[in-house]
């Protein structure tokens, strides 16, 4: 078997398509290689992330020039037949034809959830520093998702979580449920209240 290169485009899950970057590999390497490769592409962004605990998604979403490179990729809103999970033992050849299709996003690297635990006092600071950084940061899928909600042009992804929203009759505690799960893990709450 010849040992051809293919270029594959990859995106980081919940980043815009703005972001999607060409990774060039060897056909016979295996998905767990490509996790190295695309960990050492993206650095500093993936610096604290195991390459292995990446998972890699292959997908087909179309970049159509300027119109919708701001538009976040979401895993979550690709539909399952049209995305395919890859063990990290896959052989590309056996998945990535030769012919890929171009201005087209192969792959949506999804990173770890991060585990949110109990904070020291000694890393607090640091940590809050961190998060204000990343979040703040101009170039940051945060500050342009929000953009984008912003201008109109995005709507707001629901969250992952098992609680999108909380409908009911005022008075009746809606609020500090909010507040008492936004207590155990950042989010945002939006009061819809006349």
């Amino acid at each position: 078997m010849t040992d051809s290169r293919i270029n594959l485009f990859c995106v980081a899950d919940e980043e815009t398509l703005s972001n999607a970057f060409p990774v060039e590999i060897e056909s016979s390497k295996t998905t767990g290689d490509l996790r190295d490769l695309i960990k050492a592409k993206k650095a500093p962004r993936f610096d604290d992330v195991d390459a292995n605990r990446f998972t890699l998604w292959q997908v087909l979403v179309p970049i159509n020039g300027n119109d919708n490179n701001n538009l976040s990729v979401l895993l979550v809103k690709v539909p399952d037949k049209d995305r395919k999970k890859l063990g990290p033992a896959t052989r590309l050849s056996k998945v990535f034809p030769e012919d890929l299709p171009d201005e087209t996003v192969h792959l949506i690297v999804q990173p770890p959830l991060q585990q949110s635990g109990p904070a020291s006092p000694k890393n607090l600071r640091a940590d809050l520093d961190k998060i204000a950084h990343e979040f703040f940061n101009p170039t940051s899928h945060y500050i342009t998702l929000l953009n984008e909600f912003v201008q109109g042009s995005h709507d707001l992804p629901l969250t992952k979580g098992s609680i999108s929203g909380l409908p009911a009759v005022s008075g009746c505690g809606k609020a500090r449920a909010a507040m008492d799960l936004l207590s155990r893990s950042w989010g945002f709450y939006f009061n819809a209240g006349a």
